[in-house]
């Protein structure tokens, strides 16, 4: 899909506003085609069908545990093709480019998200930033996460403290603490944290990226509809595996399939 020429102007402008606010929303780039696609692969996955015949790693939800739960499932792109042609849509290389500057952006990890409208909750997200969970890289990795349906104040929108990238690895987040304004009181007392909270809209077909210790965290999904998005851990030509490398996502036989680990963006 060519990015229409309102995406183009933002994308030139993306770079500075990610590394002033620590995240970026892109316009909506991917085709609805592509996005209904991957929504019939993604409630395949979930109940538990897998088209390539292949499991999801990391699977932390499955088939009769409670719909009000944060439906969570790593790498459910090993298990349906459509999940990954969505991953691997030309637009989210693109962007992810223009976003960290940088010339190859590898996704090595890719989570499925999914919200069922609930007013109490058990669903959140916690603050949280995503560095302390990507330790088998060293450098710039960061986090594109693609909303597959409109996601607007009501339905668990992202919540980004701007610049809070600047502020290092922070104590006190926790992504399984479901009490937001709790952590937040925490959070702000062993920090001098200036609490700038930006509940963002993302489109559906739009990508939010942040940088790994942007914190962030999603509330209830008020709305009346699922939302569901993915979400990509990406690294680029400056990101090396840490030492011993032994962790299953940076290993060269993940690294080198193209299935498990896609390059959205090869080296010029």
């Amino acid at each position: 899909m060519a990015i229409a020429s309102t995406a183009a102007s933002q994308q030139a402008a993306c770079r500075t506003q990610y590394d002033e606010n620590g995240f970026f929303v892109t316009p909506a780039v991917v085709p609805d085609n592509v996005i209904d696609a991957a929504l019939a692969g993604i409630d395949e996955v979930i109940a538990g069908r897998y088209e390539t015949g292949r499991r999801p790693y990391g699977k932390q939800w499955v088939p009769g545990d409670d719909l009000r739960r944060l439906v969570k499932i790593g790498q459910p792109h090993y298990s349906n093709r459509a999940i990954l042609d969505l991953v691997t849509t030309p637009a989210v290389g693109e962007w992810a480019a223009a976003v960290s500057g940088a010339s190859f952006v590898q996704a090595f990890a890719i989570d499925l998200f999914a919200k069922t409208p609930m007013k109490h909750d058990a669903a959140n997200v916690g603050w949280h930033q995503d560095g302390p969970f990507l330790r088998m890289w060293r450098g710039p990795v960061f986090s594109a996460w693609i909303a597959l349906s409109d996601v607007d104040e009501t339905s668990a929108p992202l919540r980004y403290v701007r610049g809070s990238h600047r502020f290092g690895e922070l104590s006190g987040v926790d992504f399984d603490d479901t009490d937001l304004a709790a952590t937040r009181r925490q959070i702000e007392a062993r920090s001098d944290l200036a609490w700038v909270e930006m509940p963002t809209a993302v489109p559906r077909g739009a990508i939010a990226f942040h940088h790994r210790l942007t914190l962030h965290a999603s509330g209830p999904n008020l709305s009346t509809n699922r939302r569901i998005a993915i979400a990509l851990r990406l690294r680029t030509e400056a990101c090396e595996p840490t030492e011993p490398r032994v962790h299953p996502l940076v290993l060269t036989t993940h690294l080198d399939d193209p299935a498990s680990a896609p390059v959205l963006k090869p080296s010029a």
